[in-house]
C-alpha cells in the first residue's frame, strides 16, 4: 500500500470480505478504527452513511454480527 488513490474503499470492501469469508446466520465480531469516511465505494457505501448501508445489507442477508467501532476524529471533517 503507498497510499496513492488519495481515498479510501471501506463499507464495500467490509461487506465483500464478510460475505465471501463467513457464512449467514453464523455470530461474528467485527473491529473495525476508522474515521468513517469511505470516498471510493459505490453509493449507497459511500461516506460516513455507507456504514448504515452496510449494517442494512448485511442483516438482510442474515448475517449476525457484533460491531466495535472506533471513530477517530480529527476535525477535518464535517458533519
Amino acid at each position: 500500500w503507498d497510499g496513492s488513490s488519495q481515498g479510501t474503499y471501506m463499507w464495500h470492501m467490509i461487506q465483500h470480505d464478510i460475505q465471501g469469508t463467513y457464512q449467514p446466520g453464523e455470530p461474528i465480531r467485527v473491529h473495525l478504527i476508522t474515521d468513517g469516511i469511505d470516498t471510493h465505494s459505490p453509493a449507497p457505501l459511500r461516506g460516513i452513511g455507507g456504514m448504515d448501508a452496510l449494517q442494512k445489507n448485511l442483516r438482510e442477508a442474515g448475517f449476525r454480527i457484533q460491531w466495535n467501532i472506533i471513530l477517530l476524529l480529527f476535525g477535518a471533517h464535517e458533519f
